[in-house]
């Protein structure tokens, strides 16, 4: 490993920087010689068998569900209709799992979840630096908490367009975001937060990182899952 000082940029590989031209995704394939090769890592378990049941000129066939895998967070940035919008995306043919990453997590267990999934949702925080551990093509939706529209796009919602993903943003709007219970609704950290972030990073993350949960509307999720199922079907 050679260390430095200097960054190609978040979360990817510049080509023209590199001796033989290796991208993001040659970083990709060496993360999955190092999990898929690891005999101590312990298998997951089968998943269970959600297929959706269609009839296809009379007879009955099984379509395999696209699996959609949850970031959960439990502290700040929480989804607190998590229940709910597991039970909808289930609703819509998706077979849902929700990953509740912490320190303590082998990190061999998150690369076969997201591996093997179709799509990856998770409001904005370190935790979608996972994204890397996905199949290019695969549909990455991220859900950006108002105030944070720009650490969003450039941690990760570009540099997974980058690596080869299908990017879809929910940016959270005031009646959704706990902050409208804190703040009125002329206050400027919900109409104008460009007016808190040029404060600097410190006023970012303690107003919108530290102390900001997100409900997501019903309405405005199924449009986005829709989108979704378009994608990896390739609509």
């Amino acid at each position: 490993m050679i260390v430095g000082l200097k960054i190609h940029d978040d979360l990817t590989v510049n080509n023209t920087l590199m001796p033989s031209g290796e991208s993001i995704q040659d970083f990709r394939q060496i993360l999955g010689k190092v999990f898929d090769s690891n005999n101590e890592l312990q298998p997951l378990s089968e998943p269970l068998d959600k297929s959706i049941v269609q009839k296809v000129n009379g007879s009955v066939v099984h379509v395999k569900a696209p699996k959609l895998v949850l970031i959960a967070r439990k502290e700040s940035r929480a989804i607190l209709n998590q229940d709910e919008v597991v039970s909808v995306a289930e609703q819509f043919g998706f077979e849902v799992q929700v990953l509740v990453p912490n320190g303590q997590t082998e990190l061999g267990h998150i690369y076969r979840v997201l591996g093997s999934c179709d799509a990856m949702m998770g409001v904005h925080g370190a935790a979608m630096t996972h994204f890397l551990f996905m199949r290019p093509g695969s549909v990455f939706i991220q859900v950006v908490p108002i105030g944070t529209t720009w650490p969003s796009s450039a941690f990760y919602g570009e540099p997974a367009l980058r690596f080869g993903l299908q990017y879809i943003e929910y940016k959270i709007r005031p009646e959704e975001s706990s902050l409208s219970k804190i703040y009125n609704n002329s206050d400027p950290v919900l109409t104008n937060p460009e007016i808190i972030v040029s404060k600097g990073w410190e006023a970012l993350k303690e107003t919108y990182l530290q102390n900001q949960n997100v409900t997501l509307s019903i309405p405005r999720l199924k449009k986005v899952l829709l989108t979704s199922l378009a994608k990896i079907k390739g609509v």
